[in-house]
């Protein structure tokens, strides 16, 4: 839906560019034309900013992950050792 959205936007804008004649002037329809490219942008750093966060709370993830088994590793080893030598 998103992607529909935002071809009909593409379409829109290119159209109405054609209707203005290219005419970058600060026209109402030039404002709008800006206005919709800026919230495109905003939208596109909104996704890519989410993304960042998911993509460092999966690290933290993977980490914690890595240093619980570590631990348990360690406590393994350890429970082994005491075994072996009788304690």
């Amino acid at each position: 839906m998103l992607k529909i959205s935002r071809k009909y936007i593409k379409i829109t804008l290119f159209a109405n560019l054609i209707l203005v004649g290219g005419n970058l002037s600060a026209s109402p329809e030039q404002s709008r034309i800006d206005a919709v490219h800026r919230e495109e942008q905003r939208l596109e750093d909104q996704r890519l900013e989410s993304a960042r966060i998911d993509q460092q709370l999966q690290q933290q993830r993977l980490e914690h992950n890595l240093q619980n088994r570590r631990q348990d590793n360690r406590r393994l080893d350890n429970a082994r050792w005491d075994r072996q030598h009788g304690r």
